[in-house]
């Protein structure tokens, strides 16, 4: 799976659970999300999407008496991944700013 160019970015649908570990596999290969906060949330998508492949027998494991817990739970993250998402889907209709390493110019570099 290929990430679509920004104009199309806001339109995507979400990512189907067939395709999940290919959209993670190509987020872990690209340089800006190999360190740092981004790898970290790389890692917790790979977690969560690979612990929701057993979704059924994780909610059979969990006693009846702490379902309550754990769907509190999961909804609350579950609101928090859908404003990161909302606020990524605006990202992508602004403008980005140069990168700190590299400076915009009036026209090519001397020697190229």
């Amino acid at each position: 799976m290929r990430i679509p160019p920004p104009a199309a970015r806001a339109a995507v649908a979400p990512v189907r659970p067939d395709e999940r570990r290919d959209a993670i596999e190509e987020l872990r290969g690209h340089p800006a999300l190999r360190s740092g906060d981004g790898q970290d949330l790389v890692r917790t998508l790979d977690r969560w999407t690979s612990s929701l492949r057993n979704a059924d027998a994780a909610a059979a494991a969990i006693p009846p008496h702490c379902a309550y817990i754990v769907a509190a739970i999961a909804r609350a993250c579950a609101e928090e991944y859908l404003e990161l998402a909302n606020e990524l889907a605006a990202a992508t209709d602004r403008p980005r700013p140069p990168t700190p390493h590299r400076r915009p110019t009036d026209g090519p570099r001397p020697g190229r």
